[in-house]
């Protein structure tokens, strides 16, 4: 299940962040110190106050299982997607891109992935997404919902 972000999820956010193979997709690689996360987290906050943002966090029998975040660009929405380590191949993705896209409407959600990151592309390509550009590393999915 999909909920709202609190202020207790941001140990497991930078948890998440740092995690070898979440830097490894990520368009900055390098790790991400605490205090940095701190200023992006609360800065986040405001963000969802004032509709930039949304960021929701994916439970299953009380555990933390992964994030999805929306961050307004213009008038794209750019979406990130993170699993954690001992979660990931199982499908948990789809759930959670299916959820949030009957979770949110009227927007158009733009997702850059890596072109080595087959898993992503599929995902998104089987969430309803369509390819709109590919560029030397990256790819450009679109979905309007």
């Amino acid at each position: 299940m999909l909920r709202d972000i609190k202020e207790s999820d941001i140990d497991f956010l930078f948890s998440l962040v740092n995690d070898s193979e979440v830097r490894k997709n990520s368009l900055n690689q390098k790790k991400i110190e605490f205090e940095d996360h701190k200023k992006w987290f609360l800065k986040k906050l405001d963000d969802i106050k004032n509709a930039r943002s949304k960021i929701f966090i994916y439970e299953k029998d009380e555990q933390k299982i992964g994030q999805i975040r929306l961050d307004k660009k213009g008038i794209f929405f750019n979406i990130d997607i993170s699993i954690t380590k001992q979660n990931r191949a199982k499908g948990i993705s789809k759930i959670m891109l299916v959820e949030l896209l009957h979770k949110v409407k009227g927007m158009t959600i733009l997702a850059y992935i890596k072109n080595s990151n087959e898993a992503s592309k599929s995902l998104f390509l089987s969430s309803g997404f369509k390819k709109v550009k590919e560029c030397k590393d990256l790819s450009f999915y679109k979905v309007k919902i």
